[in-house]
């Protein structure tokens, strides 16, 4: 979400399409700001100000299944989330409500981790138990071992896989798991 202010605020690029899980999560702003990482109040404030617009951009709460001739015609489909289950509880895990893609590009399939817990990529696994093989697989979580489940990246045995570990401290980083 960094960013989002500057981009759509500021600069004012055209949002077409803005997908929202649905959620009544709030944020402690004063923790936002003193946190471990310093998050941009005006990113949230916009994030919240995008989830309520009904047309420009136009908000889609897709769930695993949803079909929609801009997206599926574009090779893109919703793994994750499954439901709706936690739309009325303020204390969910915002990361429990990733998106979780497969984009599939000509005979390339591609994963879109966003920040997908274990218990997500478990789930995910538990539900179909043989995903199948992807040839590039964007680690989720930026490559933290919080996003990494070794049955469902064994089953997908990814080609490439892309972790963007930045500055983690060694004990999160997921790295060598991939491997």
């Amino acid at each position: 979400m960094a960013g989002l202010h500057r981009i759509w605020a500021e600069e004012k690029i055209e949002i077409v399409n803005f997908w929202a899980a649905k959620h009544c999560i709030e944020k402690d702003e004063d923790a936002m700001r003193s946190g471990e990482v310093n998050h941009d109040i005006k990113d949230w404030h916009t994030y919240l100000q995008l989830r309520k617009n009904v047309r420009n951009p136009t908000v889609l709460h897709l769930k695993h299944g949803s079909q929609g001739d801009f997206y599926t015609s574009d090779g893109i489909y919703v793994w994750v989330p499954f439901d709706n289950s936690q739309n009325d509880d303020p204390n969910a895990n915002p990361n429990d409500l990733s998106y979780l893609l497969r984009i599939q590009v000509g005979k390339c399939d591609i994963i879109l981790g966003a920040d997908a817990t274990v218990e997500t990529r478990e789930a995910l696994y538990k539900r179909y138990k043989s995903l199948p093989h992807i040839n590039l697989l964007k680690a989720s979580h930026h490559g933290r071992k919080s996003g990494y489940h070794v049955e469902s990246v064994k089953s997908m045995n990814p080609d490439i896989t892309i972790v963007f570990v930045g500055q983690l401290k060694q004990k999160e980083d997921a790295s060598a798991s991939y491997e």
